[in-house]
This record gives structure tokens, C-alpha cells and sequence, in this order.
């Protein structure tokens, strides 16, 4: 099977614009550590950033960091995932943000085990949470996304892509990944305001490279 993480990517942030080429003191932007995070993942065969194809986001190329750039329609996010997935041969797909660059590689591979273990069309970390905010990361099948991509058009699920699979989680039809080392749903550590980016910067100068950022809290 072909696990392809698929980073979904845009420029038009309302509340902080071109957020995600912001730099981190790792000297890489916000897209570029999210992409090498997810690279480091062992389980994840292939990376694709999928964007827009707006011509403001022309400006990312530069930062996809040799992953695979596919862009499709701007609003209809599943349809722009179904795209890079089938582009890019992929078995199982993992959902990632562009706005979560302190997410941990062996966490996604958790998640991918989890998934491959079981047999599930879908797994996460997220249901319930208690990984820091900015630490969701899900895993389904390409039949799955293919087959909502197809049938499922309320506009939660075509903005969020997974919508209709999360509410379609339950019982023994999925998988969650819970934290290890206790709940800390409680932290901030995604990408939307200043205020996060001065949190982010202050945990990756305190991380000094850790790639688990859990490591810094508890030590």
C-alpha cells in the first residue's frame, strides 16, 4: 500500500494572510517544517502540498521543499484532495494542514499503524483529542475519499474533507490514536493568529530541534 501525506495549502488566511510562509527558528517557513516533519514520518511514502490554483499561490512553489505539488479548485477542498491523491498513486491517504509545523512525525506514523492494524477505511488522533491543538492528523483510505469525493456534497465535508468520515466514526467502524503521555488538548500549537506565532516561535527556540515537541513540556 502507498501512503501519501497530503498537506493542504492556501495564502488567503483571514486572520493572518500568508501565514504559512512565515519563519520558524528551525530557517524553514511554516510550510517548509510541516513538510519535513511529515517526511520524517517512516510509514508515509510520498508528501503532496495541494493547493489552490488562484494565481496568488503561485508564490508557494518555492517553499514545497521537493514534495509533490498538486493544485486544484480553491473551495472544494475534497475535490483538490481526490485530485492529488489519485495523481500521486495513493493507497492510504494522511490529512495534514499547512498550519501545524510543530506536529510530530512519529505521531503520524501512530496513526498510520493504527489505521493498517485494524483494517479501517479511517483513523485519527482527534476523537477524542488529547494532543495539543495543532496535532490532528488523520489516515483513510483512498476508497473512502473517493467514494464521499463522489456522494457527499453538504459543505462542511467539501471545505473539511473529512467531515462526513468523522461523523461516520463510530462504534468499531474506526480507530483513535490517543496521546501516550496524558491529555494536553489544553495547549495551543496551531498557526491562525500573531499570538500563535509568537507561541510557536517560543516552543520551537525551546525544542532546540526536538522533534517531539511533547519532550519539551514534560521535561
Amino acid at each position: 500500500m502507498k501512503v501519501v501525506c497530503i498537506i493542504q495549502a492556501r495564502l488567503r488566511s483571514t486572520r493572518l494572510p500568508a501565514k504559512i510562509l512565515l519563519p520558524l527558528p528551525t530557517g524553514r517557513t511554516v510550510l517548509e517544517e510541516v513538510i519535513y516533519r511529515c517526511k520524517q514520518a517512516k510509514r508515509v511514502d510520498r508528501v503532496v502540498v495541494a493547493s489552490p490554483d488562484s494565481e496568488e499561490c503561485d508564490l508557494l512553489e518555492p517553499y514545497t521543499a521537493g514534495a509533490m505539488w498538486v493544485r486544484g479548485s480553491e473551495d472544494d477542498v475534497l475535490d483538490r484532495y481526490l485530485r492529488a491523491a489519485e495523481i500521486s498513486g495513493a493507497d492510504i491517504i494522511v490529512r495534514v494542514t499547512s498550519d501545524c509545523p510543530a506536529i510530530p512525525p512519529e505521531m503520524i506514523d501512530a496513526v498510520v499503524l493504527q489505521r493498517n492494524v485494524h483494517g479501517l477505511a479511517y483513523a485519527t488522533n482527534v476523537l477524542p483529542d488529547s494532543w495539543p491543538l495543532g496535532y490532528a492528523c488523520e489516515a483513510f483510505t483512498m476508497n473512502a475519499l473517493r467514494y464521499h469525493a463522489k456522494n457527499t456534497w453538504d459543505n462542511e465535508t467539501r471545505e473539511h474533507v473529512t467531515a462526513a468520515l468523522r461523523r461516520a466514526a463510530t462504534g468499531a467502524n474506526h480507530v483513535n490514536v490517543p496521546c501516550p503521555y496524558g491529555d494536553f488538548s489544553h495547549l495551543r500549537w496551531t498557526l491562525d493568529t500573531i499570538e500563535d506565532y509568537v507561541r510557536l516561535v517560543r516552543i520551537f527556540e525551546g525544542a532546540r530541534g526536538a522533534m517531539n515537541m511533547l519532550d519539551v513540556v514534560r521535561a
